[in-house]
């Protein structure tokens, strides 16, 4: 009984040891992370719109839209991106959606994915989105991706809000 009591003791000192290192490695890493996706965001941007002087971040209340960014050469509005965040089949699917000035979306990136590998992987999702709206308009009938049914349908949604929304900014 009294070596139940010292191992239970010593796990529980361990746990507890294993919890402070844990969160002092975290709250070391989590801003040098934070400053990463952001860097890594704007580069996105800058490659979205090359010609772009300048980024205004908006409010939006557009479903399963994070945050949309206006991208500005000057007084020239060139277009938007909606980060978008949708619950797949088995997890979040986050990406950029870039629609330029007339309507057209002309690019989509995977930002975070944590679906099933094979089916909703960024590189199929790219391939859908090539083959079904980049360089389409915002407004154009999409098909659903074979075997990803479950996530390609809230992306459609979403993308159709997007595009409500660049519409209604007009």
């Amino acid at each position: 009984m009294k070596k139940i009591i010292s191992l239970g003791l010593f796990l529980g000192i361990l746990v507890g040891l294993s919890t402070v290192a844990l969160t002092v490695v975290n709250s070391i890493t989590a801003p040098v992370i934070a400053r990463a996706q952001d860097e890594l965001f704007y580069h996105q941007l800058d490659v979205a719109f090359p010609d772009a002087t300048r980024f205004v971040h908006m409010e939006t209340d557009t479903p399963h839209t994070i945050e949309i960014v206006r991208a500005l050469a000057g007084d020239t509005l060139l277009g938007y991106v909606y980060v978008q965040e949708i619950v797949g089949f088995a997890d979040v699917v986050r990406y950029m959606l870039v629609m330029d000035n007339d309507g057209y979306i002309r690019d989509f990136l995977t930002l975070l994915n944590s679906e099933t590998i094979g089916f909703a992987d960024p590189v199929r999702l790219y391939s859908w989105a090539e083959g079904q709206f980049i360089n389409a308009p915002g407004d154009t009938s999409i098909d659903i991706l074979a075997g990803a049914t479950v996530t390609t349908t809230p992306i459609i949604r979403a993308i159709r809000y997007a595009y409500d929304d660049f519409e209604s900014r007009r």
